[in-house]
C-alpha cells in the first residue's frame, strides 16, 4: 500500500521517468465532459488553494496539458492526483529549484538520438557482468524473437540482426536534429510547447531527487535489520480452533446487518437474495473465529501479567486445560517441527517469506539485468517477483521490525489468526541470528532499506506541501484518461 500511495505521489521516480522520456509516446490529450455538473467559466472556477493563492480550472487545465504531452497521461490520471502535482511544482520554485536550459539541451539530446553502434566491447562486458554465456543470451534472444513472430523459426542471422540493433550493447547514438524536427512534424507538437512540457517533468524529477538527496544508509543497518530479522527460536505452541466454539443461529436481523457490513467494505460483494443461501454459515464460522481469537487474546492478557517460570508454568497449563480446543492435526504439525522450521512458520503467519526473500533477492536482483533479453512471458514474472520480494521488505523498513522478529526468551506472541483458528507462540529460547550469509545480502539489503526511507521521506514531504494547499473541487473521478478533464 505505501509503494502504490507513493506512486500517487510522484509520477515516477526519476530513472524511470528518463526511460519514458526516452521512448516518449505521446497520447492525444482528449478533452471530455466536466461530471460535477459543468463548467461554464474555467478562468473562474475554483478548484482549490495552493500557498494562499487562488488556482481555477483553467490553471489546472493547462498545467495538466503541458504535464502529460510528455508522459502521456499521470498515474491516477485524476484531478487530485494533477493537483498534488501542481503544488509539488510551486513548492519547487519556493525552493529556488529550477531547469537550465543546457539540462533541457541535454535531454533532448537523449531523446533524438540516431541509432547508436553496436559495440563488441560492451555486449561481452554484459556477457561478463550477469555471468551469462554467448550461447545462453543467444538463445534468449531467438526464445524472445520466435514470440514475437508467433512461433515463426528463428535463423542465426536474425539472431545476430538483434543483437546488434538492442540498445544495451550499442554505443550511444548522436543527437540528431532530423529526428527532432521529424518527431515534431509526425506529433504535430510545438517546439515551445515540447519545451515547457520537458522542463515540466524534469522539474518534478529534480524536486523529488532534492527531496531524498539528504538520506544516509550504513552497513550497520543493514546489518541490524538482517540480524533482527532472521533469528532462530525454540517456540511452544497453543492453538484455538474455529469449530470448538458454539455460534447459535443467527436471527434474520444479524444476516441482514452482517450483510450490510461485508457490502460496506466490498461493494461488489453478491446481492443479499444471492447469496442469503449461503449467509448463515458464512456468519457462523465468521463468528467462530471472532471468538477463539477472542479467546486466545484473553488467555494471552492473563499471561503478560505473569513473569518467568510462573508464565511458562501458566503457558503449559493452558495448553494442557484447553486441549479440548485446539485444533490436533494443526497443533502436531506445529509442535513436531525444528526450530527453524517453525520460525518460518510464525513469519508465514504474519504473511512474510522474509528469510526465503533475504536469501532469493541478490539472485534476482542480477537476473533484472537480462530483463531485456527474455521473452515477455520471462519479464512479466520476473519483474513480478522483484516488485513483490522488494515490497515485502520495504514494508517491513517502513513498519519497523514485527513483534515477533523481535521476542526475547518468555515473551507471547501476540495473537496469530489462521485459517483453523487461533494461535498463541511463547519464546522458549531465542538462538542468536547466523550471520554467514548477511554479506551476500548486504548490496540487497543497503538498496532496499535506502528505498523505504525515500519513500519515508517523500510522504513527509508531500504531507508538509499539502497542510499549505486546499483541494475544494468536488468531481468524479475520471474513468480513463483525461475524460473528466473540464473542456474549454
Amino acid at each position: 500500500m505505501v509503494i502504490k500511495k507513493l506512486n500517487s505521489i510522484f509520477h515516477k521516480h526519476s530513472r524511470v521517468l528518463l526511460l519514458v522520456l526516452a521512448v516518449l509516446v505521446i497520447i492525444p490529450f482528449v478533452l471530455g465532459d466536466f461530471r460535477s455538473g459543468g463548467c461554464d467559466d474555467p478562468a473562474a472556477t475554483k478548484v482549490g488553494t495552493v500557498y494562499g493563492e487562488k488556482v481555477t480550472v483553467a490553471d489546472l487545465r493547462q498545467f495538466a496539458q503541458n504535464l502529460m504531452l510528455i508522459n502521456g497521461r499521470t498515474n491516477s490520471d485524476d484531478w487530485q492526483d494533477i493537483f498534488n502535482k501542481y503544488c509539488y511544482i510551486k513548492r519547487a520554485e519556493q525552493m529556488g529549484l529550477a531547469v537550465t536550459d543546457d539540462e533541457i539541451a541535454d535531454e533532448l539530446r537523449k531523446m533524438f538520438r540516431t541509432e547508436g553502434e553496436f559495440s563488441k566491447e560492451i555486449y561481452e562486458k554484459f556477457l561478463k557482468d550477469n555471468n551469462l554465456t554467448d550461447a545462453y543470451l543467444k538463445l534468449m534472444i531467438r526464445s524472445q524473437l520466435s514470440e514475437q513472430l508467433k512461433g515463426k523459426e528463428i535463423t542465426d542471422a536474425e539472431v545476430e540482426a538483434a543483437i546488434r540493433k538492442k540498445a544495451a550493447f550499442c554505443k550511444p547514438g548522436k543527437f540528431s536534429r532530423e529526428v527532432y524536427n521529424k518527431f515534431l512534424k509526425d506529433r504535430g507538437v510545438r517546439e515551445e510547447d515540447l519545451m515547457a512540457s520537458l522542463r515540466l517533468n524534469l522539474l518534478l524529477a529534480k524536486l523529488q531527487k532534492t527531496v531524498v538527496s539528504g538520506i544516509v544508509v550504513t552497513d550497520s543497518e543493514a546489518e541490524d535489520f538482517y540480524r533482527m530479522a532472521t533469528p532462530g527460536f525454540e517456540l511452544s505452541v497453543c492453538c484455538f480452533g474455529n469449530d470448538k466454539f458454539k455460534v447459535n443461529e443467527p436471527a434474520e436481523a444479524d444476516l441482514i446487518k452482517f450483510y450490510s457490513e461485508i457490502k460496506a467494505a466490498n461493494p461488489a460483494y453478491p446481492e443479499y437474495k444471492d447469496v442469503k443461501k449461503d449467509l448463515p454459515a458464512i456468519y457462523k464460522s465468521n463468528k467462530q473465529r471472532e471468538q477463539a481469537q477472542k479467546f486466545a487474546t484473553q488467555e494471552s492478557a492473563k499471561l503478560a501479567k505473569l513473569k518467568g517460570d510462573a508464565r511458562k508454568k501458566a503457558f503449559d497449563a493452558i495448553k494442557f486445560t484447553h486441549k479440548k480446543l485446539s485444533v490436533p492435526a494443526a497443533e502436531a504439525e506445529l509442535e513436531k517441527m525444528s526450530k527453524d522450521q517453525l520460525a518460518v512458520q510464525v513469519y508465514q503467519l504474519f504473511n512474510s517469506n522474509l528469510p526465503g526473500i533475504l536469501s532469493a533477492l541478490p539472485q534476482v536482483e542480477k537476473m533484472m539485468g537480462t530483463l531485456d533479453i527474455m521473452p515477455q512471458m520471462q519479464q512479466y514474472m520476473l519483474y513480478s517477483q522483484y516488485m513483490s520480494m522488494t515490497g515485502m521488505l520495504n514494508q517491513l523498513f517502513l513498519a519497523g521490525i514485527p513483534q515477533t522478529f523481535t521476542m526475547q526468551a518468555g515473551d507471547i506472541s501476540p495473537v496469530l489468526p489462521v485459517s483453523e483458528g487461533a494461535v498463541l507462540v511463547m519464546v522458549e529460547k531465542r538462538i542468536p541470528s547466523d550471520m554467514k550469509d548477511f554479506a551476500k545480502n548486504k548490496a540487497a539489503l543497503l538498496k532496499q532499506l535506502r528505498s523505504a526511507k525515500e519513500q519515508m521521506a517523500i510522504q513527509e514531504f508531500h504531507e508538509n506541501v499539502m497542510r499549505q494547499c486546499s483541494y475544494t473541487l468536488e468531481t468524479q473521478a475520471p474513468q480513463n484518461g483525461t475524460e473528466a478533464i473540464p473542456a474549454k
